[in-house]
């Protein structure tokens, strides 16, 4: 892959990421809008502890492969409370 797909490659994956992202935002937005204070609370704490976990990828098969996945695993916790963040903000 040369520079140039690979960059057509990061700016696509990261557009479909963002894309994601956004349409969970607003689906649990539409959810969550039912909930009282406390209760949306619960749920942000859940949210964060449970996305934020991922689990060991056995399938990796080289060096490479595990520490790719090493790295994406270490990147979740602080990304899962951003999500958390941005979905507290867009509640209100």
């Amino acid at each position: 892959m040369n520079d140039l797909q690979t960059h057509h490659f990061a700016v696509t994956t990261t557009a479909m990421l963002a894309v994601l992202r956004t349409s969970t935002i607003a689906m649990m937005t539409l959810l969550m809008q039912k909930l009282s204070a406390p209760e949306r609370e619960e749920v942000f704490a859940e949210i964060a502890a449970t996305i934020g976990e991922l689990p060991s990828d056995y399938s990796q098969a080289s060096p490479v492969g595990t520490n790719f996945y090493e790295e994406v695993v270490a990147e979740a916790p602080a990304l899962a409370k951003a999500f958390v963040q941005d979905l507290r903000r867009s509640l209100g």
